[in-house]
């Protein structure tokens, strides 16, 4: 990529540590995906296509899956194209939900490149706060789901469990407080029930 701050052994030595990082995990069948989440200034291109593709080749086999967030990439002359790409890289495309339009932010489209695996990142719908050019950080994921809403994302999560054997959804919309509960009546929408967890981490919610 052009502009790229870390020469090209700073990004081998970076990836090589990280994947020894990672290896406990993956040796315990705890590790579901690495998240790769690119900024909005991450347009398709050649360049990207081409870092993609290094990506893959640094994690090896690694499960990765990938965030875009600049609307570029799901141009429908090209948006069958980037999904073979992903497919072919053995990466699963997120699913994104936040406030977009035509020229900012990407659409709430399930695009499956991955038949195991599938993430949606819900990062809440406040477009006065994610377009904020001050506080940004406060504002942007300042947002309650509401019960109607989440009814139609488990729609959505039930339509692709019916293609992927297995569905992520992780809430972003913590500034104010908000993923867990909304994750909790999501959980209670889709009459999922979890089994074996430790105490620890049901005290989480």
């Amino acid at each position: 990529m052009t502009n790229d701050p870390a020469s090209e052994d700073e990004r081998l030595a970076a990836f090589k540590n990280y994947h020894k990082t990672v290896l406990p995990l993956v040796k315990s069948h705890q590790l579901k995906t690495i998240l790769f989440q690119f900024p909005p200034s991450f347009k398709r291109s050649i360049p990207a296509f081409t870092y993609l593709r290094n990506v893959r080749r640094l994690m090896k086999n690694l499960p990765i899956a990938i965030e875009f967030r600049n609307p570029s990439w799901y141009d429908p002359t090209i948006i069958q194209d980037v999904q073979h790409y992903l497919s072919d890289l053995k990466m699963t495309w997120v699913m994104v939900d936040e406030p977009h339009n035509n020229n900012q932010g990407v659409p709430f489209d399930p695009i499956i490149t991955n038949s195991d695996f599938m993430m949606l990142r819900l990062h809440g719908r406040n477009e006065q706060g994610w377009n904020s050019p001050t506080n940004w950080r406060k504002n942007r994921t300042l947002y309650n789901y509401s019960t109607q809403e989440l009814i139609e994302i488990a729609e959505e999560v039930k339509k692709i469990s019916a293609e992927v054997q297995e569905v992520a959804v992780i809430f972003n919309n913590n500034s104010g407080g908000d993923a867990a509960s909304n994750a909790k009546e999501l959980q209670q929408i889709l009459g999922i029930d979890f089994h074996g967890l430790a105490a620890m981490q049901l005290d989480l919610f």
